[in-house]
């Protein structure tokens, strides 16, 4: 089901990114921060995470963006530094909110400095900071939403795995 979660925040992606236009104060990272919700649950599978983290980015590059590997390579790392975030720290919402916040600003400079970086782009200050701060507002909605969407479900998913086998175990 966590992976139901990284899908639907792909899929949600494409719609937001369709039916908005460029010119919107709306511009949606929901796949990249959908990383950021998932990471507690592979606490114990971080191989299994990781590698969700270079499919995303690959698709996210092959559907979204003509950066090929671009964001293979930073869903990968960003992914990489989410999980070492989230070891030492409490899961919370507010904790989940800021490394969210976080995740958006290292991804909006990251990618301001490698286009900078190449010549595909002139440094507006203005510019940068409205692609920053337009990404909040709608991400932020994105990041509460879906992180009690995604707790309730686990929950569920896991009280009925318990439930399972604690019917199964009485029969035995």
């Amino acid at each position: 089901m966590i992976y139901g979660i990284v899908i639907l925040s792909y899929l949600l992606d494409g719609v937001f990114l369709n039916v908005l236009s460029e010119n919107t104060i709306f511009l949606p990272l929901f796949s990249l921060l959908s990383l950021v919700i998932v990471a507690p649950y592979f606490k114990k599978r971080r191989s299994s995470y990781y590698g969700m983290c270079v499919f995303l980015g690959f698709f996210y590059d092959t559907a979204y963006t003509n950066t090929y590997f671009l964001n293979t390579l930073l869903f990968l790392g960003i992914g990489f530094l989410v999980a070492k975030v989230f070891e030492p720290i409490q899961v919370s919402a507010l904790n989940t909110y800021l490394i969210g916040l976080c995740t958006i600003v290292l991804y909006r400079v990251t990618v301001a400095l490698f286009f900078l970086s190449l010549g595909l782009a002139h440094w507006d200050f203005m510019k940068f900071w409205k692609s920053i701060t337009s990404s909040f507002f709608l991400n932020s909605a994105y990041l509460f939403l879906f992180f009690f969407f995604t707790k309730k479900i686990v929950k569920k998913l896991r009280k009925r795995k318990y439930r399972f086998l604690k019917i199964e175990n009485l029969n035995s």
